[in-house]
């Protein structure tokens, strides 16, 4: 996908979500993200083992409050306030380094996905662009829209 596809993507905050994307796409959404002034952060997932390493990555990278209570709920009141962060037009998360999906027992990076997610449509229907982009093929997960237009 071209910078210019992807600069007119961010444009459309209807479209805003919950993707997948490779690394070169993930950069490009960045540079397109920070020319439209959205607020960019980039999470490093690597290595991140179990919840606890997740949610603290994701709070660091984020910058999150003192209250951050490092739970699944606390991540979500954390997303749909944003109040702590400078003001912008709109947001790009980018989570790389995703960690395996496991075979069997917890999958903490679902659970984390499903809580961006409803973030996603939180802000959607606040009219506000916030976009979550991933490195990792997932359940939850779908590619980025190749046409500007299409659904």
């Amino acid at each position: 996908m071209n910078a210019d596809h992807l600069a007119r993507l961010l444009g459309r905050p209807e479209r805003a979500g919950l993707y997948f994307a490779q690394g070169a796409e993930m950069d490009a959404l960045a540079a397109a993200a920070q020319a439209r002034g959205y607020g960019v952060y980039g999470v490093d997932l690597a290595n991140a083992a179990g919840k606890e390493a997740l949610l603290d990555r994701i709070a660091r990278a984020m910058a999150f409050p003192e209250w951050f209570g490092r739970n699944w709920d606390a991540l979500e009141d954390c997303l749909t306030d944003l109040s702590w962060l400078a003001a912008a037009p709109g947001w790009l998360v980018l989570l790389r380094g995703c960690p395996p999906i496991p075979r069997t027992g917890a999958d903490e990076l679902g659970t984390a996905l499903r809580i961006f997610g409803s973030a996603a449509r939180f802000w959607h229907d606040q009219g506000v662009p916030f976009w979550v982009v991933a490195d990792a093929h997932h359940r939850e997960l779908r590619q980025l829209p190749h046409a500007a237009g299409s659904p």
